[in-house]
């Protein structure tokens, strides 16, 4: 089976995980590839084609 990393599909520097090889790996991703992208820091999409525009902040509430 060839690796479906092998092309690089994901953009702005992600990183591509092959799903269709993985050892252990029985269920099948949402988006039906079978490969996923872990996008850097400002870029989102199924292939990180998606820059970011907001800054998010969050807010921690610590209850005593």
């Amino acid at each position: 089976m060839t690796n479906p990393c092998s092309t690089h599909p994901c953009l702005n520097n992600g990183t591509c995980f092959d799903d269709a090889n993985s050892a252990g790996m029985n269920l099948k991703l949402i988006n039906a590839l079978d490969f996923r992208c872990f996008c850097p820091i400002g870029y989102s999409g199924i292939v990180c084609e998606s820059k970011m525009n907001k800054t998010f902040s969050v807010t921690v509430l610590i209850y005593k």
